[in-house]
């Protein structure tokens, strides 16, 4: 813009014109300059687009690694409270045996204490009925 400037301010002068500042609003370039230009302007394009594919490639290779590891962290933990949950509903379950064991153990023996205590009962009592036992009358 500059040369451009210098030039027509030369030109101007002569005819007693200062040029101050000059714009250009569009350029025909030759064909060969133009196909130059878009091939320059391509390329640049292309190493731009192949710099952030790299880039976003890399990231998302980074954040794959993370959620591989963050799944890694969250099955670990769930498998540990999956077997501290089956410990203790194992260690339970087996309290649960050993007081159903009980219970019934104790149950047995009470049944067997009652059976044997009805057992010693019924034969004294029966032998003392036998003997205490005044005969039923019909005439009351």
């Amino acid at each position: 813009m500059n040369e451009a400037r210098q030039k027509a301010d030369a030109d101007a002068r002569t005819i007693g014109v200062e040029v101050v500042d000059v714009r250009l609003r569009r350029v025909e370039l030759p064909d060969e300059v133009l196909a130059q230009v878009y091939q320059r302007m391509e390329s640049e394009r292309k190493r731009v687009a192949n710099e952030l594919r790299s880039l976003g490639g890399a990231e998302s290779e980074k954040i794959r690694a993370d959620a591989d590891r963050q799944r890694e962290v969250i099955l670990a933990d769930a498998y540990k409270a999956g077997a501290e949950d089956q410990g203790r509903r194992r260690r339970q379950g087996l309290g649960d045996l050993r007081r159903a064991r009980t219970d019934r153990t104790r149950s047995s023996i009470r049944s067997i204490a009652a059976w044997r205590r009805t057992r010693r009962r019924s034969r004294t009592r029966a032998t003392s009925w036998c003997s205490i036992r005044a005969p039923i009358s019909s005439s009351t």
